[in-house]
């Protein structure tokens, strides 16, 4: 029984060990159930702020996306090459009216819109100022949903970068500037023309704010800015093919045509020898594309039969350098045809000419167009070389057009005459004249010429009173046509429309000349106050019927003659149609530009003799071709679409 009693119980030593181990048994089993309570509730928390990370990082994505979507629209897509966010306006500085897009003044035929066709300058849709808002750098928390304003989703532009394709990055540069290294010859003579890609970079900051907690979430991406044809989608324009249409872009139309087209006759282009370079615009700044010939495509005209167009059609024909430097001028093939006016002369055929001269008010002519085949008077010359400097004009009494001293009223008789003493030179009576109502502005007179040949003298002509038409009407002839070389200078003038205009003028037509509120394409004005032209059925005046200056001086040959024109002191300034025929533009001298007007021609060659060639062109087609005519009426400006091309992101900030 002793040992039984002894071996139920035991030492207070043995029982105290025994609690201290249950007591620790138990708080270990009490942290771990802390612990694994602690770990589960964090594991919630986390859960619950990654989920709203993860929200405030889409919510940058979405602004992304938005702003991918707000500058691909067409309004909006030369903000994209802008070169900084302070021209992403509405506003008619030169910078901000430079990201205006060329492409929204044309319908999805590649027609004008009636509303923008007559605008002066083109009425190119301004970007949507409300959308782009949102995207201009630190321009505040800007809700993800616009029409909720209480949206817990905001994001905030950080960033907007434009970088070459380099990624050095590049700004808007100086409107004008010439530098070839420059932002903004980058901009216009790469970028604009299709010649290369950009980036946009652009960094946003998401926010989400949900139960008093706000999670933010940095997003960055780039995107590639890619040149394609307006209307269409990017095609093989005259630089590089970003896309898989390999149709190739065509040329802006400007109401039906383009004033520089070269290879009618399967000639082309020869920048010459003598650096100097040279600086071709039109009204809206530097040309970079032109049109060559690429075949009728079938239609009928004066440019059908054999032409070899392989020069055009494979992209080979190219002005490499512009004044100062740049990509120079790319030649883009176009199929059309062309039928240019004619010579035709109203006179009896019984008429025999007794004097020097057709005198209208002493031996009235009759109306009368004849056939080109029997035409009658031969042709005529005009030879400068003996008796000094000369001054045309169109006398309004004689019905005439007249060659006098320079003063304009010594040695006066008709321009040119041809073997039996007729005037190769008259007055259209198909038309209405200035007195008749409603009016023409001008009167028009025709001349049939061999060669214009100045002799090293000055030539003054005065179109105050007459659109005056030349025609070197001799397919056979090879020799030159007119050489405006040497100490010659080739003067245009204009003075104000009507019975007695300053004579002799004085006012040497400029490109542009602002001051006077006149240039090379200023609308004849008979009033001061409103357009001269003919006006349509419901009373508006109608373009096509009245000429601006640029109309009124123009030369047509239709032989393979050559044309070798310098402006020296005074610029050379008409339309010059030759399909046949070579044309050399010389440079130097003080005349700016060197030349202005449309140049349609077989070949042309540059001549600089070290000297920088000004060359400006009319972007409007010629009063010839008829209304409504489809002959160039395509595009030829690019726009630009915004690719997704790179993307990095932080979170937690």
């Amino acid at each position: 029984m002793l040992r039984a009693r002894q071996r139920g119980g035991g030492s207070l030593a043995e029982r105290g060990y025994s609690l201290a181990v249950a007591l620790i048994a138990a708080f270990v089993l009490l942290l771990g159930v802390a612990a694994l309570a602690s770990r589960g509730q964090l594991g919630f928390i986390g859960q619950a702020f990654q989920v709203q990370n993860r929200q405030a990082r889409d919510v940058a994505e979405a602004a992304i996306a938005e702003f991918a979507t707000t500058m691909n629209r067409e309004e909006n897509r030369y903000l994209l090459i802008a070169g900084n966010t302070a021209n992403w306006g509405t506003g008619t500085t030169a910078a901000q009216l430079d990201n205006r897009n060329v492409c929204t003044v044309y319908d999805l035929a590649g027609q004008l819109i009636g509303s923008k066709r007559d605008a002066v300058p083109l009425d190119y849709s301004s970007p949507i100022q409300a959308d782009i808002d949102r995207f201009r750098p630190n321009n505040g928390d800007q809700p993800l949903d616009r029409s909720n304003s209480d949206d817990n989703r905001t994001f905030v532009v950080e960033s907007v970068q434009f970088l070459r394709e380099t990624r050095a990055q590049f700004t808007a540069g100086t409107p004008g500037d010439t530098n070839p290294a420059s932002d903004w010859v980058y901009r216009q003579e790469q970028l604009k023309a299709g010649n290369d890609r950009s980036l946009i970079r652009i960094t946003v900051v998401g926010t989400v704010t949900q139960n008093n907690r706000t999670s933010t979430a940095r997003v960055a991406r780039e995107f590639e800015i890619t040149p394609k044809c307006c209307k269409r989608s990017f095609g093989g324009q005259a630089a590089t093919n970003w896309g898989r249409d390999r149709t190739p872009c065509s040329l802006e139309a400007f109401d039906g045509g383009r004033g520089f087209i070269i290879g009618l006759n399967g000639g082309g282009i020869n920048p010459g020898t003598g650096g100097g370079g040279f600086d071709i615009r039109d009204e809206r700044g530097l040309i970079t594309q032109a049109l060559c010939f690429g075949g009728t495509g079938g239609s009928a005209g004066d440019l059908s039969g054999s032409v070899n167009t392989t020069p055009c059609t494979s992209e080979s024909l190219r002005l490499g350098r512009v004044a100062g430097g740049g990509t120079g001028v790319q030649f883009v093939g176009e199929e059309f045809n062309i039928t240019f006016p004619r010579y035709a002369k109203s006179i009896p055929d019984d008429y025999l000419a007794t004097q020097n001269f057709i005198d209208p008010l002493a031996t009235p002519l009759v109306a009368k167009e004849i056939n080109q085949a029997s035409l009658s008077p031969a042709i005529g010359w005009v030879d400068l070389s003996i008796g000094g400097d000369r001054y045309i004009y169109f006398d309004t009494t004689l019905r005439q057009l007249r060659m006098c001293d320079s003063n304009g009223t010594s040695n006066c008789g008709p321009l040119a005459v041809d073997g039996n003493g007729r005037d190769v030179c008259y007055e259209r009576l198909d038309i209405p004249t200035p007195t008749t109502s409603p009016r023409r502005p001008y009167a028009e007179v025709n001349c049939r010429l061999q060669s214009f040949n100045l002799g090293g003298n000055d030539v003054i002509i005065d179109t105050s009173n007459a659109r005056i038409n030349f025609f070197f009407d001799n397919p056979g002839f090879t020799g030159t046509y007119m050489n405006v070389t040497g100490n010659s200078d080739f003067r245009r003038v204009h003075c104000s429309w009507g019975s007695t205009p300053a004579f002799p003028c004085t006012y040497e037509v400029p490109w542009v000349d602002a001051s006077q509120g006149r240039d090379f394409q200023a609308l004849c004005d008979s009033t001061g106050a409103s357009p001269c032209g003919l006006v349509d059925s419901s009373g508006t005046p109608n373009k096509l019927d009245y000429y601006d200056i640029s109309e009124l001086l123009n030369i047509y040959a239709n032989g393979s003659g050559t044309f070798d024109l310098r402006g020296q002191s005074a610029i050379v300034g008409f339309n010059l149609y030759a399909p046949r025929a070579s044309i050399i533009l010389r440079g130097g001298g003080n005349a700016e530009p060197n030349f202005m007007g449309r140049l349609w021609v077989n070949s042309l060659t540059f001549s600089g003799g070290g000297n920088s060639l000004a060359i400006r062109i009319p972007a409007s087609a010629p009063s010839f071709l008829p209304p409504g005519s489809t002959i160039f009426n395509t595009i030829d400006y690019y726009d630009f679409v915004a690719r997704s091309f790179t993307q990095a992101s932080g979170f937690g900030l």
